[in-house]
């Protein structure tokens, strides 16, 4: 498929209708930022692998992102916070194009409101030392290709279910994170082939 461009994902995103999680007291609420930059003529993803310090998914690869403050009034304002503490990303450098599909945790229990964000490259990220192991800067055209997914049974979740394992250099990117990217991906794909197959019917 052609490597969708900004304008591409800003208008599929607006063609999106979000679905959102219910309130529930039982879920916490949370939020993450998916930063996307432009390296080598197509959009690259930041991720960063957590610490094993933090109290939730020690060690895990994630968005920069974390749980909602009395402070912040939107979960748009959550998600901009901690990317600017976890990895020294300025809200006003980052270009909120977009909301993928809330996202539920199953063994943390957070309910997740994901925004896609544009920022520039490159960019002088200061990391939290607490929070932040490493950062990972992945092309965005791994997770366009359905081949590169392993499906696993999901463990420690009394639901049952299944979810997705994504290979990077080593790092395995599993869980919350590559659901939501697999959900993008899909979004993406399916515009590609929308327009595919829109040209084919003009031909014929």
């Amino acid at each position: 498929m052609r490597r969708p461009n900004k304008e591409d994902i800003t208008r599929i995103l607006a063609n999106h209708e979000k679905r959102c999680i219910a309130d529930n007291p039982r879920l916490k609420s949370a939020a993450v930022l998916i930063p996307l930059f432009e390296k080598d003529g197509e959009f690259h993803i930041l991720l960063m692998k957590r610490s094993d310090d933090v109290e939730y998914h020690k060690g895990q690869i994630s968005f920069p992102g974390g749980g909602r403050d009395a402070c912040d009034l939107t979960m748009r304002d959550t998600a901009l916070r901690e990317a600017y503490e976890e990895v020294g990303l300025n809200p006003e450098d980052a270009e909120i194009i977009g909301e993928l599909d809330d996202c539920h945790t199953a063994t943390s229990d957070f309910r997740v409101a994901p925004f896609v964000a544009v920022i520039p490259y490159p960019y002088q990220f200061r990391t939290s030392k607490f929070e932040v192991k490493e950062l990972l800067d992945v092309p965005l055209s791994l997770f366009l290709n359905p081949d590169n997914y392993e499906t696993r049974p999901m463990a420690d979740s009394v639901h049952g279910g299944t979810e997705f394992f994504v290979n990077y250099a080593g790092h395995i990117i599993w869980g919350a994170t590559a659901g939501m990217l697999r959900h993008f991906a899909d979004l993406l794909r399916a515009d590609a082939e929308n327009r595919l197959n829109a040209q084919a019917e003009k031909i014929t």
